[in-house]
């Protein structure tokens, strides 16, 4: 496949947008840029599996595929991009106008491949940062077939080929490395397009959307409700072994539902804020985790303290007593509510649950609260794009 143009993307939460502009490349240019470069970034090693036969289940994986038939929002953004990568996007008008103030005004590089005998199409998301503009730089390069090739590391000094050196005074280098997903296009037969992801939260964050997090952090929960998962089993390594020297502390939430007639408030409250739905995303049953590695006392030690500082008119807190979870430990459990649910979230980062065992309160969507930047935003609904 040859190389058609080079893309870049803005999705923003804020206004439901997508903006897309087009690199002003010449046909010279295009075709030095082969697929080849970017597939040897991209790890096949690792089978990817089915984004529905993981949402069935209880486990997470960064990596996965999604099949045409399977209509999620993924295959929503596969016909956006199909239908509106084309010759006809404005192109930028310069570098500067890729920047303001060094930040980049759009978030991903999507390169677009063409096969026009097939009727097929592979477009590469990768996600733009600002390290990639170079400005008074000096560049030193070495011809590869016809391909010229930025060096890096330390040369060798003889059976070289001959080297280049460039000043460039305003320009941007090209990802082709940590690809984020490829979109495999067949318009002879839609039916056999598909959508690899390599990076789900990466991939979630540059179209605006939280579904990945979303799914992951109800994974979670479920987890936790199904006792799969305990907390607080006093931890110990003993001859490099981790050992549970106590059966620990379930986790029970309240507030969710079985049925579609009555709305989970559990799930509601994971969908309206990320500081509440990215630590129980990203949370594993890892014997590292610090909320497994303390003891059932601690962890009663803490929401003591936590209730005792709602009461101490000397420390400010922006929360109540009812956002603190309830522990039961006669029977070891943990009692979590919708409105409890911030700090449960909370204490599964290491880094949180730490501060608040050497006594220094600090919960992060009740700081932002305080602050006002709790960052509610509706997602990109990709369904009404196309």
């Amino acid at each position: 496949m040859e190389l058609d143009n080079i893309f870049l993307l803005n999705c923003s939460k804020l206004s439901d947008k997508v903006g897309i502009k087009k690199l002003p490349l010449a046909d010279k240019e295009l075709n030095a840029i082969k697929e080849e470069d970017i597939l040897m970034g991209i790890k096949k090693t690792i089978r990817l599996q089915s984004w529905v036969s993981k949402a069935e289940g209880l486990s997470k994986t960064k990596k996965y595929y999604v099949a045409y038939e399977d209509q999620t929002y993924h295959i929503n953004i596969l016909s956006y991009l199909d239908a509106n990568l084309n010759a006809k996007v404005k192109d930028v008008l310069n570098i500067r106008s890729i920047f303001w103030n060094q930040t980049p005004q759009f978030n991903s590089i999507l390169y677009l491949f063409k096969d026009e005998k097939s009727k097929e199409k592979r477009i590469y998301l990768f996600r733009l940062t600002k390290s990639i503009r170079l400005e008074d730089k000096t560049i030193i390069s070495i011809k590869v077939r016809s391909i010229q090739k930025s060096i890096k590391a330390k040369l060798p000094t003889t059976n070289l080929n001959p080297l280049t050196v460039d000043k460039i005074n305003n320009g941007i280098t090209l990802p082709m490395d940590k690809c984020v997903s490829c979109f495999y296009i067949n318009n002879k037969d839609i039916t056999k397009s598909r959508v690899e992801v390599y990076d789900a939260f990466v991939f979630d964050e540059l179209f605006s959307t939280s579904q990945t997090q979303n799914k992951y952090a109800v994974m979670t929960v479920d987890n936790f409700q199904k006792e799969n998962w305990r907390i607080a089993q006093n931890i110990v390594t003993v001859s490099k072994k981790s050992v549970c020297k106590d059966e620990g502390v379930a986790v029970k939430f309240e507030g969710r539902s079985d049925t579609a007639k009555k709305v989970d408030l559990i799930n509601k409250t994971i969908q309206t804020s990320e500081s509440v739905r990215k630590p129980l995303a990203d949370y594993t049953d890892n014997v590292k985790r610090t909320i497994k590695r303390i003891g059932p006392k601690e962890l009663a030690r803490l929401i003591t303290e936590l209730n005792n500082a709602v009461d101490d008119e000397n420390i400010k807190v922006n929360f109540e007593k009812n956002n603190i979870p309830k522990i039961d430990l006669k029977h070891k459990i943990l009692k979590v509510t919708p409105d409890s649910l911030p700090i449960f979230s909370a204490m599964l980062e290491n880094k949180v649950i730490e501060k608040l065992l050497s006594h220094e309160i600090s919960i992060p969507y009740y700081e932002a609260t305080k602050e006002g930047v709790l960052g509610i935003y509706s997602d990109i609904n990709w369904s009404d794009k196309n």
